[in-house]
């Protein structure tokens, strides 16, 4: 059985309509970091990185886990037309993420300012401001997540991708050609700004787009057994964060400041590499999630391989342009960040290591196999955490890059190994293990 033209035709057009956005962010993106390291200096951008990172350990866990369990589940309701159980599901988890948000950002507000004095110099200003970031931010996953499971895959995006980043370039360019320079407390409060327009318009969009059938449904709710299923996404939700994020903290708490805005412009140029696999993952997973409870196997291993091949040479080919041009594409940050060239170099194989095994978390999150991702990045982020205690004092920002590295390869050998061995499924861009029933 071959994949259906209608089904082809909508992940051709989810692939490129996101990869095309993406393709926009990263612009915006870049031009964002661009500024911001020319109107904060490096010292600066590393405390801004500092909060940002901090700030962004937090955000995704307090989602609670409902951000993939949105997706999966109401891309099955909608398939079934079981629309009472998914508003039972929206409702639910916005009337637990909204107070656990705002009681999380207090107690953090409160130990940033009792702890203030285990901070770099001017660090916690700049938390604080963000700290206010974190509920729009989170109530933009949750609306993305609603819009995805809908198959909105594009208009998913918007909010976060188009318009928050536009809004931040458009303020950004303001400030750099009225003021030519900016505290980091002026940046992070007019990030904050750029948050709150994106949330806003990603409201009425979900208003203009919920079908009739879900706004109208009378709730159903499952509250424990979401709260269940929910339980492993958000660990890993908070497990893949740290991975993410604990470099720019560490570097920044063992190495300073300096070092810390060093790694976050590396880590930034290195993030380019990803764009193919964000794009396909996001396209791919409503589909895959809707195959496998249809138990179409083998229709999902095509997918799946064609995905992974599609995300291995995107970053493949962005990561050569970094091998070749890293100190170019660093020297538009600024003369000081060139010294981050040996940084990118290491993160952008990182990446390249990450997409040549695949997506296999990804396929573990959406059949139901969370707890088994969940296993892996935690195992993945104490390498990570150990590797760079052991690193980054002798050699800086590069010992982090290490850690990356290390972290990488152990978080996608277990989970394309669980991939395999639980759903039959080669998760790699190789495509060779022959389908089977998957273990139970």
């Amino acid at each position: 059985m071959s994949v259906g033209p209608s089904l082809r035709a909508h992940l051709v057009r989810g692939v490129f309509g996101t990869l095309g956005l993406t393709v926009l962010t990263a612009g915006l993106t870049f031009v964002n970091g661009v500024l911001l390291a020319r109107l904060l200096g490096a010292q600066n951008y590393g405390i801004y990185a500092a909060a940002t990172g901090i700030v962004l350990l937090v955000t995704l866990p307090l989602a609670l886990g409902f951000d993939r369990l949105i997706v999966r589940n109401v891309a099955a309701s909608a398939s079934a037309e079981s629309w009472s159980l998914a508003r039972g599901l929206i409702v639910r988890a916005v009337e637990l993420v909204v107070p656990v948000t705002i009681g999380a950002i207090v107690i953090i507000g409160l130990a940033a300012v009792a702890l203030q004095g285990s901070f770099a110099p001017g660090t916690v200003p700049v938390l604080l401001i963000a700290l206010l970031t974190i509920p729009p931010t989170v109530l933009i996953i949750v609306r993305r997540a609603l819009t995805l499971g809908l198959k909105r895959i594009v208009s998913s995006q918007l909010p976060e991708n188009l318009v928050r980043p536009g809004m931040f370039t458009a303020l950004l360019a303001i400030a750099y050609v009225t003021a030519g320079k900016l505290a980091a407390t002026t940046a992070m409060a007019l990030n904050l700004a750029a948050i709150t327009v994106a949330l806003v318009v990603g409201l009425y969009l979900l208003w203009r787009q919920a079908p009739r059938e879900l706004r109208s449904a009378e709730p159903h709710f499952e509250t424990r057994n979401w709260l269940r299923e929910a339980a492993p996404f958000a660990l890993a939700a908070a497990a893949q964060t740290l991975m993410t994020q604990v470099d720019v903290v560490l570097v920044g708490g063992l190495a300073g400041a300096t070092p810390a805005g060093l790694y976050a412009v590396a880590a930034r140029g290195a993030g380019l590499t990803l764009f193919g696999a964000a794009a396909v993952g996001t396209t791919l997973a409503p589909t895959a999630a809707q195959l496998w409870a249809n138990n179409e196997h083998a229709r999902l291993q095509r997918l799946v391989t064609r995905a992974a091949r599609g995300a291995f040479l995107f970053a493949l080919g962005v990561a050569i342009v970094m091998w070749l041009f890293g100190p170019q594409f660093l020297l538009l940050f600024g003369d000081e960040f060139v010294g981050a060239n040996p940084t990118l170099a290491v993160l952008s194989f990182s990446s390249v290591i990450d997409c040549g095994f695949g997506i296999a978390g990804m396929m573990l999150f959406m059949t139901g196999y969370q707890a088994l991702s969940f296993a892996s990045i935690a195992v993945a982020v104490a390498v990570r955490i150990v590797v760079d205690i052991a690193l980054i004092p002798p050699v800086g920002a590069l010992g982090a890059a290490f850690g990356a590295v290390a972290s990488i390869v152990v978080v996608n050998v277990m989970t394309t190994y669980f991939a395999a061995r639980r759903l039959g499924i080669d998760s790699t861009p190789l495509g060779v293990l022959r389908v089977r029933s998957p273990a139970s």
